[in-house]
């Protein structure tokens, strides 16, 4: 099983086998996780200087909230730009 991670690029179609994106790629996807202009909710108790763009907080590679060596946070809520270090392409 595979999982890739694709930004700043809308989904065109999906017919449950294919994906087609605006910048005309088609990917094979049985599954498809699809999130779009989400912003997230402040957690009180977590350093206001962790939070990031889209009232999401900073989190490392690891999920760990930027600050916090035992924190770590899952799904939308958790901002993220190692992704911008390094692109395959793939």
């Amino acid at each position: 099983m595979r999982c890739y991670v694709v930004i700043e690029q809308k989904v065109k179609s999906y017919d449950g086998l294919f994906v087609t994106l605006s910048n005309g790629n088609t990917n094979a996807a049985r599954t498809l996780f699809w999130t779009a202009g989400v912003e997230g909710v402040i957690i009180s108790g977590l350093a206001p200087t962790s939070i990031g763009k889209g009232n999401r907080n900073s989190v490392n590679a690891f999920i760990q909230v930027d600050g916090y060596e035992n924190v770590f946070l899952l799904a939308i809520v958790g901002r993220n730009d190692f992704h911008k270090v390094s692109r395959s392409g793939t």
